[in-house]
């Protein structure tokens, strides 16, 4: 297939899943891709776990600058920032198609994590995504996932290759995963209700009581500049008044931010804002602070939590 031809392939945006068995099937999947599938030709980003890009460097045998590679557990950790990543790989393209190989999902994962992940895999069918010129390409390690994992694989994606045609894929699955409830905040969390004009005594409250739960330096400040984002947007335009609350969770410490706001977007706070924007930094910034965010939102109000590890 020569240059032109090729440049003309796989010009729009497309999301699918893509099934492998094991360390050898992602290593033959990833090199099928880049040798005579869609990605041959394009600019590729894989993100994986650092021990799976270690492995796929070798086998590829290639340092093209075609190539990006992205360890997915340690800047992936926060599954809220793989659109991010994926859109800023797209935006410096050029016009040029782009395809982002991907694995947010994987095993090993606190449920809490997982769950983000299913929500990260799930919004990526967007349709303020749809002018991306990119190919989305999410896998899925069938010898190490449940069938939980499996199940929400088939219904955050329209295409499963290998299937001839998927009946449980459901469009708007992000949507009721993004109103789903989170459970209620355990009984010893420190709570506190914050007001107008009150910004000042809410940082004073995140920072000492993360900080009384061992969170300390710089993951410290960290988290109580992200709670202040998230107040202060939940100030604005959460009616006025936000409950936040401080606890422990295994190796993080958890603030989360509660108002009788509603969100109706799930993509929310996953994609950077314009530098002319007036609004819209706060969760994006939040996410990029902290190691988990979950962010709920229904007629009963909406929830944020920050989850910043130890």
């Amino acid at each position: 297939m020569n240059e032109q031809i090729r440049a003309t392939v796989h010009t729009t945006y497309r999301h699918e899943a893509l099934p492998y068995h094991g360390l050898d099937g992602l290593l033959s999947r990833c090199a099928e891709l880049t040798g005579t599938g869609e990605a041959q030709g394009s600019r590729v980003m894989f993100l994986l776990a650092a021990a799976k890009l270690d492995a796929l460097r070798d086998a590829l045998r290639d340092d093209s600058d075609d190539f990006a590679f992205v360890a997915t557990d340690e800047h992936g950790r926060n599954p809220a920032r793989i659109t991010t990543m994926l859109d800023s790989f797209q935006a410096t393209a050029n016009g040029r198609h782009c395809v982002g190989v991907n694995e947010v999902v994987y095993a090993g994962r606190p449920p809490q994590a997982m769950a983000e992940a299913w929500l990260a895999e799930s919004v990526l069918n967007s349709t303020s995504l749809q002018a991306w010129p990119l190919s989305v390409v999410c896998l899925y390690d069938t010898s190490a996932l449940d069938g939980q994992a499996l199940d929400e694989m088939r219904r955050s994606h329209a295409v499963v290759r290998g299937e001839d045609e998927n009946g449980a894929y459901d469009p708007d699955h992000a949507a009721a995963l993004f109103q789903a409830s989170l459970l209620d905040a355990p009984l010893d969390a420190e709570s506190r209700t914050v007001g107008p004009g009150d910004l000042s005594g809410a940082r004073a409250f995140v920072r000492y009581n993360a900080g009384d739960r061992g969170l300390a330096d710089d993951r410290l400040d960290d988290l109580v500049l992200a709670a202040n984002e998230v107040v202060t947007n939940s100030l604005r335009h959460g009616g006025g008044t936000c409950r936040i609350s401080v606890w422990d969770d295994d190796r993080s410490v958890v603030c989360e931010v509660r108002d009788v706001g509603v969100i109706t977007d799930p993509m929310v706070g996953r994609l950077a804002p314009a530098p002319n924007a007036a609004s819209g930094r706060g969760l994006w910034l939040a996410n990029h602070l902290c190691d988990l965010v979950q962010v709920r939102s229904s007629q009963a109000g909406t929830v944020a939590r920050l989850h910043v590890d130890r």
